[in-house]
């Protein structure tokens, strides 16, 4: 058994040794890379390239907590692919009373991808698309090639390219179906992304001759709904 310490001594931590006393002696060496955030301070803990970075505000956390992460080797999602290693954050354990910021920073040898995002992988449904945060827009993320997100738990992130495009199909009108004119009011489009999933009618753009409309998106369907305004014209 080690000897008692206070929380404060694991600050900077860089390695974790467990040594069992058998006959022959059992030992394993962990590195770690960990920071104490006290509840009411700020701390920030990042890998010695910059790639990956957690950022701690004050009210994170209701008491000072040991914070640590290491790489993952989780496996490769369907339809997607790793552009960096998944990293596991703990504790995992209980949640969070404020956000923390994650930031995964893209190597300069490294092609900016266009669909990509972070993700968390939840133990039952796979890997979930967790909406980015800190950027005003495509310009400033194309200049520091970061991708950041919140999250208000420990998980297992990783900064995932979705290589499948959703799948498209209209419900209404039908393939080769013809209508009367007057009775053709509404228009359904059924719409599935498979990885990075569809949260919301904020995750999908309706143009209609050229102009963005509003439409209502049915979640539990997967379906986008849009009433025509009036009879289509001709052709």
């Amino acid at each position: 058994l080690s000897p008692s310490f206070y929380l404060e001594q694991l600050t900077d931590l860089r390695e974790i040794m467990i040594r069992v006393e058998l006959n022959p002696i059992y030992e394993v060496r962990l590195p770690a890379h960990s920071v104490v955030v006290p509840a009411r301070e700020r701390r920030k803990l990042s890998d010695k390239n910059g790639h990956f970075n957690l950022e701690f505000r004050s009210g994170t956390f209701y008491d000072s907590t040991y914070v640590w992460y290491q790489t993952n080797d989780a496996r490769t999602p369907p339809g997607g692919q790793f552009l960096m290693r998944p990293v596991s954050v703990g504790p995992d354990n209980r949640p969070f009373k404020g956000p923390m910021a994650i930031e995964f920073i893209l190597p300069d040898n490294v092609v900016l991808p266009e669909h990509t995002g972070i993700f968390y992988l939840d133990p039952r449904n796979g890997w979930e698309f967790m909406p980015p945060a800190g950027f005003e827009g495509r310009e400033e993320q194309l200049a520091s090639r970061a991708f950041r997100t919140l999250a208000t738990s420990g998980e297992i992130f990783a900064l995932i390219e979705d290589l499948t495009p959703p799948v498209i199909e209209f419900i209404t009108p039908g393939n080769g179906a013809t209508y009367k004119r007057n009775e053709f009011r509404r228009v359904r489009i059924s719409v599935i992304d498979e990885l990075a999933d569809i949260n919301d009618e904020r995750d999908i753009e309706l143009i209609i001759d050229g102009t963005s409309r509003i439409f209502e998106y049915i979640l539990s369907r997967a379906v986008v709904s849009y009433d025509m305004p009036g009879p289509l014209e001709p052709g």
